[in-house]
């Protein structure tokens, strides 16, 4: 039997288009095998240059943990820019808007992946959650991102078919559902008809589902305001993560936003005034070109008053070579940064994690490690319960919790067991 092994870079978007190769291949005969595989595919990223440079580097140890496979490279680096890749021992190389061709390479039949971008089929997933991709392409020109030349504009995949495949993975036993995109928030886009996110949320909803629904990334930008009844209704997770990328409104203005830190603020506002545990992450890049001392303190300023309960916090990468020198932040004030943005992130995660001490919340179990089973709440708290409980993986189980540490930790039980400790 040939075997199969695949690398996956990136987004929620490229993991879950690797997870239709992956049943293309495994029901074409394929057995998937960790090293020495007969063919390696490589599903890239490029959303910034060092994206690139992981993408290249994946692509290396993969010639060297599969020295004899047939290595193929797919995904946004080599959509983006093949002569980055060329020359690193890749046999083949199939550019992102192409990707669902790949199949036809190694066999042709009935069971091979789908043929174009928006024409999408899983029935399965490696992960306890089940990633499902609604939405592909963008239409905003941030300037930081490279992924709407890569991706094109923004396109939705229909409704039916969306609820086909939620109705294959409910019957798998998935408890919960990720819908994800390039930019989830303009699910719609690309269609002849109105019909956007909380639409398809509340038709998703209706269903009666056993999964609950998270939201991957939502653009503040373009956040509806029919989104808050989702919040409202309780139809998805309480969790939401918003792309904020700074706190000053001139830096948003050169990164071409178009949205300002007043709005990002009423958004959040709302949220809260919805119910104050609803759970608000962020996206912060530090060391933007040019950005100034005063720039940086509005953006601590407005992380003091957002507080978000998880901050993803990225060095700036050029998405291309095209900024001068004398723009960028020296190397030195950028570490200086982030590590100022790092000691709010933990500050404001454990203050958020505390508010939950002695109560209960809904846990996915998702593995075991260390002496505890490990899993994550619906407001997306990862908490550590003691291996000796009595869980069954793979359910969501009530869950007290009990401890929270200010490294992060967060541990619970399937009963109160005493008082609460510090």
């Amino acid at each position: 039997m040939k075997t199969v092994c695949f690398i996956t870079l990136g987004c929620k978007v490229n993991q879950y288009e690797t997870q239709v190769l992956r049943e293309a291949f495994l029901g074409n005969g394929f057995a998937e095998a960790p090293c020495r595989a007969d063919v390696c595919i490589v599903n890239t990223c490029s959303v910034t240059r060092n994206a690139d440079e992981k993408s290249r580097d994946a692509i290396r140890r993969s010639r060297t943990q599969h020295p004899h496979a047939r290595l193929v490279v797919t995904g946004c680096l080599a959509e983006y820019d093949q002569q980055q890749i060329k020359g690193l021992g890749v046999d083949d190389i199939i550019p992102q808007s192409r990707k669902y061709e790949l199949p036809s390479l190694f066999f042709e039949s009935p069971k091979s992946a789908a043929g174009n971008a928006y024409d999408l089929r899983i029935t399965g997933f490696r992960n306890t959650r089940a990633f499902v991709k609604i939405q592909d392409g963008c239409s905003k020109a941030c300037t930081f991102c490279k992924v709407r030349r890569i991706r094109s504009k923004a396109m939705s995949r229909p409704a039916q078919e969306i609820m086909d495949e939620l109705k294959i993975l409910d019957e798998k036993g998935f408890k919960e559902i990720v819908l994800c995109g390039i930019n989830l928030a303009l699910y719609g886009e690309g269609r002849n008809y109105s019909y956007d996110l909380a639409d398809l949320i509340r038709e998703i909803a209706a269903e009666k589902f056993s999964f609950r629904i998270r939201l991957s990334s939502i653009d503040p930008a373009s956040f509806r305001k029919s989104f808050f009844s989702l919040f409202e209704r309780r139809l998805v997770c309480p969790f939401v993560h918003l792309s904020f990328q700074s706190g000053d409104n001139e830096t948003l203005k050169a990164m071409n936003k178009n949205a300002t830190v007043e709005g990002y603020e009423r958004i959040v506002e709302r949220l809260r005034a919805i119910d104050y545990t609803i759970a608000v992450a962020g996206d912060i890049i530090v060391g933007f070109p040019a950005e100034s001392d005063f720039a940086f303190g509005n953006t601590l300023s407005f992380i003091r008053r957002i507080k978000p309960m998880r901050m993803h916090i990225f060095r700036y990468s050029e998405p291309t070579l095209s900024i001068t020198t004398s723009k960028k932040v020296p190397a030195r004030i950028v570490d200086e940064r982030y590590g100022e943005l790092k000691r709010l992130a933990e500050e404001y995660a454990h203050e958020y994690s505390k508010c939950f001490r002695g109560k209960v919340l809904n846990v996915l179990i998702e593995g075991k490690r260390n002496g505890f089973f490990l899993g994550y709440s619906e407001n997306y708290l990862r908490v550590l319960i003691p291996d000796k409980e009595r869980v069954t993986p793979k359910e969501i189980i009530p869950v007290t919790i009990i401890k929270t540490e200010p490294c992060g930790r967060i541990y619970g039980t399937l009963e109160t067991r005493g008082k609460n400790e510090e």
